[in-house]
C-alpha cells in the first residue's frame, strides 16, 4: 500500500471512530443504563460478524454496525435496534445461499443498511419466498432508511402487526420490493420502489383473512416490470394516498389490465381511502378496482397510462362508494353516480361513466374517446336509455349493462375495444340500430344467466372479430333480427365470425345478413338455439357446430340446435360439424340452400378451433366488469344419454309440398349444390343420401333450391292481429284483436312488458312508458303434430308519460283588516280536482278544509300560503302553491 493510500485509509478509520463514539456515546445518554450497546466493523470493534453481535445482545440493546461488506445470514431474534453506519457502505450480503435478514422478534428497528443477495426458491416450494429483509408472526418491526436489492423478495412480511416500513430504496428484487401477506397496521411511508418485478403488494388469504389498517402513503413506485401497487386478497379500513406510481408494467405496456398489469391494482376493497395519487404512464390499467364497498377514491391523478381507469363491481350491493369528480384520466373526469335517479347526462366532459344502482338515467350525445376498462359501465338498476354517444377505444367494452332490467342501446357509434357494447346477465334490453366498428372480440354480445328478453335488431357490425357473440348464455326470449354484419378485409386474413354461440342456449336469430368472414355462424358447445332465414355470402366456411371441452375434460355437446331456411353461400364448406353424434347430436337442419364454390373436402381444413373460444382473454370475468375472483362461466360436461340421436338434416314429419307443378307430401332435406344425385320419381327428393362431415347424413337432399318448393299448399297458416290503439300514455289499455288464418285452437300473445295472455282478443294495460314488442303464436294441429306460427311486430305500442295536469288554483280571505282577535273565512277555488288542501295562516296554524276559517289573536301582518294536491293521469301527484305576504293585518 503507497503511504496516500496508507494515510486516507488512517484517516478513514479515524473518521469512522469519531463517527462510533459518537453514536456510542448518544445511545449512553439516550438509553437507560440497563442497555447495552455492542460495535460490529471488520476490525477494532466488538465484533466482526453481526449474529455474533446479537447473540450476544439482550432485549433492548443496540447493534452499530459500522460500513464494510458482512457475508451472513442474519436472524434478529430479539428485541434490538441494529443500526448501520450508511447504509451505502453498510452491507449485508447473502451471496444468494438463504434469506439475509430473518427479524423473529417483536419491537425489531433495523435502519441505514443495505441488504442484497437472497436466496431464490421456486413459487411451488412452501417457504417460497426468499428475502432480504423478513418477518413473520411478529409486531412492531420498523424497517427504515435502508437499501434492499438483488433479492427474489425485497421486504417481506408475513402474519405481522404494526410493520413500520419507512424510507427505504428497494429496487431490483426479482419477484417484489415490498410484499405483505395477511398484515395489519402495517405502514409503508416514504420508500422508493423501483425496477423489481411488483412494487408493493399485499396480499390476504383466499379465506377470510384479508390485509387490515394498511397506510401505504408518499411512496415512489416506479419502472417496476409489472403492477406497481398491488392489493390482493382484500383490504379493510385501510388508506392508500400521496403515492406517485409511474411507469410500471413497462414491458407489456399495451396489455389488458390484471393484478399484474396495472399501476394500481386494488381487489376486495371495504372501507378504503384512495385519495391524491398519481398514476402516470404505466400499462394495463393505471387504477384497476377490483370489488370494493364503503370506499372513497378521491383527487386521483392518471395520466398516459395505457388505459386510465377501471372498475369491476362485486356482490356488495348496493356498495356505498364515494368515487368523487376530482379523479380525472388525462384531464377528464370520471363519473361514478350510485343509487341516482331521474338523470339526464350528454357532453363530452367525462373520461368514463359508472351508473350503479340507478333509475331512470338517459345518456345521449355524448363522445367519450378516452381510454378506460370501459366507456360505460352499468351495473343493476332498471330503465337506462344509452343512445346517440359515439364511445371509442375502451380496453374491454365500450358499453357493458349488467344485471340490468328495462334499457335501451340504440343508435351508438362503437369503434375498438374488445366489446363494442354487451349485455350481462340483464332482462327487457333493446340493442337496436347500433353501428360497431373495429371490436377485437365482438362488435356486440352477450353472457352469463339469465339473459331474459333481450332484442339485438338492426345493428350494424362491420370489421369486428365476431359480429355477434353469445358466451355462456342461459336465455329466454333473446332476439337477433335484422343485423347487418361484414368481416374484416380479405387481405388481413383473420379467421373472422359472423355469429358465435359460446355454450349458449335459446338464442333465435333470424333474417340477419352475414358477409366477407372467415366463417359465418359458429356454434360451439350450444344449445336449444334458432337459426333461420338468415343470409350468409362470401364467407370461407357457412355453419360450424362444435363441442367445447369441459374443465375436467368431459365434453359439452352442441344438440338441440334448430338450423331452417338460411341462405348460405361459402368458398369452401358450407355446413360441418367437427365432432361425431357422440358430442354433436340431435341437431335439426333442414331446408337451407348450402352452396360453395369448391367441392366440399372429405375433412374442412383449417376451421375454427376451440382455442378461438378458450383464450385466456374471452374467459377473463375483468372483460364483464365482474372482480377476478368471480366465476362467470361455468363449463359443465354431460354424457350422451340413451335417448340423444343423430343430427337430422330433413324435416321432422312429412310435409304437404307443390314441386314442378304437383303436390308431393314426404321428408324436406336441404339443397346442396355439389349433389349429383338423381331424382327417380319427380318429386325433387334426390334417391341416394348426401354425406354430410362428420359423420352425417342428409336422407332426403333437394334437387333444386328451397324456393323450388311451395310448402303447405292447403289455405295458409298465419297468425295476424292488430291493436287499438297503438300509442298514447301510460297506463294505456290496449285492445287486441285476431284476425290469423288456419283455423288455430290456441292462441299465446306476448306484450312485450313480460305479460301473456292466452286469449284472441286479449285487453291489456301498460303502466310504464316505452316501446313494446308484441307477439302472437297460434297452434292448430297437422294430423298428430303440434304446429305453430308466430308474427312478432317490433315497438308496436308506444307509450308516452302522461304530461302533468296544469292545476290552477286560487282563495280569498274575508275580512282582510280588522282588530284582534279577527275572524277570517277563506274560500279555495281550483281549475282541478285537489286531493288535498293545506293553507298555511302565517301565524303558525294550519287547515287541510277547502273553506276553513281561522280567528288571529294578535295583531300583526300576516302572510296566507295554500297548497293543492292533484293526481295525475299516471298517478303521480302534482301540486301548486299560492302565497300572499302581509295579506291579513290585524290591529
Amino acid at each position: 500500500m503507497n503511504q496516500k493510500v496508507a494515510h486516507r485509509h488512517a484517516k478513514d478509520w479515524k473518521v469512522r471512530f469519531v463517527i462510533l463514539v459518537g453514536l456510542v456515546m448518544c445511545l449512553i445518554i439516550c438509553n437507560p443504563a440497563s442497555a447495552a450497546t455492542y460495535t460490529v466493523c471488520p476490525s477494532g470493534c466488538n465484533f466482526t460478524r453481526i449474529q455474533d453481535a446479537i447473540n450476544a445482545a439482550s432485549d433492548g440493546d443496540t447493534i452499530l454496525v459500522m460500513a464494510g461488506e458482512y457475508h451472513e445470514h442474519v436472524v434478529v431474534n430479539k428485541t434490538l435496534t441494529v443500526s448501520g453506519e450508511d447504509a451505502n457502505m453498510t452491507v449485508i450480503h447473502g451471496d444468494y445461499t438463504g434469506n439475509v435478514v430473518t427479524i423473529d422478534a417483536d419491537g425489531v428497528v433495523l435502519e441505514r443498511i443495505q441488504v442484497k443477495g437472497s436466496i431464490r426458491i421456486d413459487a411451488v416450494e412452501e417457504n417460497w419466498p426468499g428475502f432480504g429483509i423478513g418477518a413473520s408472526d411478529v409486531s412492531d418491526v420498523v424497517v427504515k432508511s435502508c437499501i434492499i436489492t438483488d433479492c427474489q423478495v425485497g421486504i417481506f412480511g408475513n402474519n405481522t402487526s404494526g410493520f413500520k416500513i419507512e424510507g427505504n430504496e428497494v429496487y431490483q428484487n426479482s419477484n417484489h420490493g415490498i410484499f405483505l401477506v395477511s398484515s395489519e397496521f402495517s405502514h409503508c411511508f416514504g420508500n422508493y420502489v423501483h425496477d423489481n418485478s411488483f412494487g408493493i403488494m399485499t396480499s390476504g388469504t383466499m379465506t377470510e383473512d384479508k390485509t387490515r389498517d394498511f397506510y401505504c402513503q408518499n411512496n415512489e413506485i416506479m419502472h417496476n416490470q409489472n403492477t406497481g401497487l398491488c392489493v390482493l386478497n382484500g383490504l379493510e379500513d385501510s388508506i392508500i394516498e400521496e403515492n406517485f406510481i409511474e411507469d410500471n408494467t413497462y414491458v407489456y405496456f399495451e396489455s389488458l389490465g390484471d393484478y399484474n398489469c396495472a399501476g394500481g391494482y386494488f381487489e376486495g376493497l371495504e372501507n378504503v381511502t384512495i385519495r391524491n395519487n398519481h398514476f402516470i404512464h404505466n400499462g394495463g390499467v393505471g387504477l384497476l378496482i377490483d370489488e370494493m364497498s364503503k370506499t372513497l377514491v378521491d383527487g386521483n391523478i392518471l395520466e398516459e397510462n395505457y388505459a386510465g381507469f377501471s372498475y369491476h363491481d362485486g356482490w356488495v350491493f348496493p356498495p356505498e362508494n364515494s368515487v368523487t369528480l376530482s379523479n380525472t384520466v388525462n384531464g377528464l373526469p370520471i363519473l361514478y353516480l350510485e343509487g341516482v335517479h331521474d338523470r339526464e347526462i350528454t357532453g363530452s366532459g367525462y373520461a368514463t361513466i359508472y351508473l350503479i344502482g340507478c333509475q331512470d338515467i338517459s345518456v345521449h350525445d355524448v363522445t367519450m374517446a378516452s381510454r378506460n376498462g370501459f366507456g360505460i359501465l352499468v351495473r343493476g338498476g332498471d330503465h337506462i336509455t344509452i343512445a346517440n354517444n359515439s364511445i371509442s377505444d375502451n380496453l374491454y367494452q365500450n358499453i357493458l349493462l349488467g344485471y340490468v332490467e328495462g334499457a335501451h342501446i340504440t343508435g351508438n357509434r362503437l369503434e375498438g375495444a374488445l366489446y363494442g357494447a354487451g349485455v350481462l346477465a340483464s332482462s327487457f334490453v333493446n340493442v337496436t340500430g347500433n353501428h360497431a366498428v373495429g371490436s377485437e372480440i365482438a362488435g356486440l354480445a352477450a353472457a352469463g344467466k339469465p339473459c331474459e328478453y333481450i332484442w339485438f335488431l338492426e345493428n350494424i357490425l362491420e370489421e369486428n372479430m365476431a359480429g355477434l357473440s353469445f358466451e355462456y348464455v342461459e336465455g329466454r326470449e333473446i332476439s337477433v333480427t335484422g343485423n347487418q354484419i361484414e368481416g374484416n378485409p380479405p387481405d388481413l386474413h383473420y379467421m373472422d365470425l359472423g355469429i358465435n354461440f359460446l355454450n349458449s342456449a335459446n338464442v333465435h336469430a333470424w333474417d340477419n345478413h352475414i358477409s366477407s368472414v372467415y366463417e359465418g355462424v359458429f356454434i360451439y358447445g350450444s344449445e336449444m338455439n334458432i337459426l333461420e332465414n338468415n343470409s350468409l355470402e362470401e364467407c370461407l366456411y357457412g355453419f360450424q357446430v362444435s363441442p367445447i371441452s369441459g374443465i375436467i375434460g368431459e365434453e359439452i355437446p352442441a344438440r338441440f340446435n334448430r338450423v331452417t331456411h338460411n341462405e348460405v353461400s361459402a368458398e369452401k364448406a358450407a355446413f360441418f360439424t367437427s365432432a361425431d353424434k357422440s358430442e354433436v347430436y340431435s341437431n335439426v337442419i333442414y331446408l337451407n340452400n348450402f352452396v360453395s364454390a369448391e367441392a366440399p373436402p372429405s375433412q374442412p381444413a383449417n376451421p375454427l378451433s376451440a382455442e378461438w373460444n378458450q383464450s385466456s382473454d374471452l374467459q377473463s370475468p375483468l372483460l364483464w366488469g365482474l372482480p377476478r375472483s368471480e366465476t362467470l362461466f361455468s363449463h359443465e360436461g354431460e354424457a350422451v344419454s340413451e335417448q340423444d340421436k343423430d343430427n337430422t338434416f330433413n324435416t321432422e314429419e312429412p310435409v304437404l309440398y307443390a314441386y314442378g307443378g304437383r303436390i308431393y307430401k314426404g321428408y324436406l332435406g336441404n339443397y346442396w349444390n355439389w349433389y349429383n344425385g338423381t331424382d327417380t320419381s319427380g318429386n325433387g327428393i334426390g334417391t341416394a343420401p348426401y354425406p354430410v362431415w362428420m359423420n352425417n347424413t342428409d336422407h332426403y337432399p333437394l334437387l333444386s333450391p328451397v324456393g323450388s318448393y311451395i310448402q303447405d299448399p292447403s289455405p295458409s297458416f298465419h297468425a295476424d292481429f292488430n291493436a287499438t290503439p297503438e300509442a298514447g300514455y301510460s297506463p294505456l289499455t290496449v285492445r287486441f284483436t285476431d284476425h290469423s288464418m288456419g283455423n288455430p285452437f290456441r292462441h299465446i300473445y306476448r306484450f312485450g312488458d313480460g305479460f301473456t295472455s292466452m286469449s284472441p282478443h286479449p285487453t291489456h294495460t301498460y303502466l310504464r312508458p316505452g316501446n313494446y314488442t308484441v307477439s302472437l303464436t297460434i297452434y292448430r294441429m297437422d294430423g298428430h303434430n303440434l304446429v305453430n306460427t308466430t308474427t312478432t311486430r317490433v315497438n308496436y305500442i308506444k307509450v308516452e308519460r302522461a304530461p302533468q295536469p296544469v292545476v290552477q288554483a286560487d282563495f280569498t280571505g274575508t275580512p282582510l283588516v280588522g282588530t284582534a282577535p279577527l275572524k277570517v273565512t277563506f274560500t279555495g277555488t281550483s281549475t282541478a280536482s285537489p286531493i288535498l288542501w293545506k293553507y298555511s295562516f302565517g301565524d303558525g296554524f294550519m287547515s287541510l278544509k277547502q273553506n276553513p276559517t281561522h280567528t288571529y289573536q294578535r295583531p300583526g301582518n300576516y302572510t296566507v300560503k295554500l297548497t293543492v294536491w292533484t293526481m295525475g293521469p299516471d298517478r303521480k301527484p302534482a301540486t301548486k302553491t299560492i302565497e300572499r305576504v302581509n295579506y291579513i293585518t290585524v290591529t
